[in-house]
């Protein structure tokens, strides 16, 4: 009984003074301005990873038809877009959500590759307060909204959808090339 009570009154206390250190930290923290500055930073890393992938990504596709390996840069040439069909998909679905009929339409005309494209430039905006700076508008609070489930969606389907089977298709080129001794011209995919 005794044993118990002081127990939970240590854990108790010992949680309250973590929370208090640990706010007064975090309100200093916020006072210098520090966790915004960190938390822009971090933002414009990741959106400068995301494109960086995406010219890399690009550049590799290009240069496998240039060397005459169609199905290598058809290959990848439909990772990319399958990642970009993917976001707009999830675009859609939440427009149709949130949004008339007339609104789902013209995303769903007009939508591909435009949406996901200014929904990624709204991913840099964000943390630079642009975003926040706008006035008032029924549009641009749905977007607001939805865009942190966006940047999870996005960064999700950038990996699974695109990256990973990217980075299987350049291990097995790699392999074939380098290990196997294939020339670097058009290469038979047969092994």
């Amino acid at each position: 009984g005794e044993v118990t009570e002081w127990t939970s009154y240590l854990k108790d206390l010992g949680e309250r003074r973590l929370k208090e250190e640990f706010g007064g930290v975090k309100k200093r923290l916020d006072e210098w301005g520090v966790l915004k500055a960190a938390s822009t930073a971090m933002s414009l890393v990741s959106a400068v990873l995301l494109y960086s992938d995406l010219a890399t990504d690009g550049v590799f596709m290009v240069s496998l038809f240039q060397t005459g390996n169609y199905i290598w840069g058809s290959l990848s040439a439909f990772f990319i877009t399958l990642q970009f069909a993917a976001s707009f998909a999830g675009v859609l679905l939440y427009v149709s959500r949130v949004a008339d009929a007339k609104a789902t339409a013209a995303v769903l005309v007009f939508g591909f590759p435009l949406a996901p494209l200014v929904l990624d430039l709204c991913l840099v905006l964000e943390p630079l307060g642009v975003l926040a700076r706008l006035p008032p508008n029924p549009v641009i609070d749905k977007l607001k909204i939805g865009l942190p489930t966006y940047r999870a969606t996005r960064t999700l389907l950038e990996v699974t959808v695109e990256s990973f089977p990217q980075a299987l298709l350049l291990s097995y080129i790699f392999v074939r090339v380098v290990v196997f001794g294939a020339a670097a011209g058009a290469i038979d995919i047969s092994m």
